[in-house]
């Protein structure tokens, strides 16, 4: 078994990409705060909860599905590896590498630095 922030992880990971509201508000902190890396539209600090759920309606004809590869985690943090599948109409697809290196505090997710591996790519098929 893995340490308890490998599961809040998870837990918010999976609340996130299935856009479970509840479970959002019970596994993200109401003040936390999202750091995108990059030099994207999209690029920069979100904060709170609700700045950070707004970014996935950033893009209207975005349309992402993820895959989570791995999660490991010790008493502050927890690094999640994915690849997000991005769909948009006129740009075709992209699959997109990317880590959440996320500090948790008081069994919620309070911080995230999220880190695309195709910057250019990224940059490209969000323009």
């Amino acid at each position: 078994m893995g340490h308890p922030n490998e599961e809040v992880a998870r837990r918010a990971w999976h609340a996130f990409t299935e856009r479970d509201q509840d479970k959002i508000v019970q596994t993200f902190a109401e003040d936390m705060q999202y750091h995108l890396g990059g030099d994207t539209a999209l690029a920069g600090t979100r904060k709170g909860r609700d700045e950070f759920l707004g970014l996935a309606d950033a893009v209207p004809d975005l349309k992402p599905s993820f895959e989570l590869h791995d999660v490991v985690a010790n008493e502050e943090h927890a690094v999640i590896l994915f690849t997000v599948h991005h769909e948009r109409e006129g740009k075709g697809t992209l699959d997109a590498p990317g880590v959440w290196v996320t500090h948790i505090a008081d069994g919620n997710v309070a911080e995230i630095w999220s880190f695309p591996f195709d910057q250019a790519g990224a940059k490209e098929f969000l323009s």
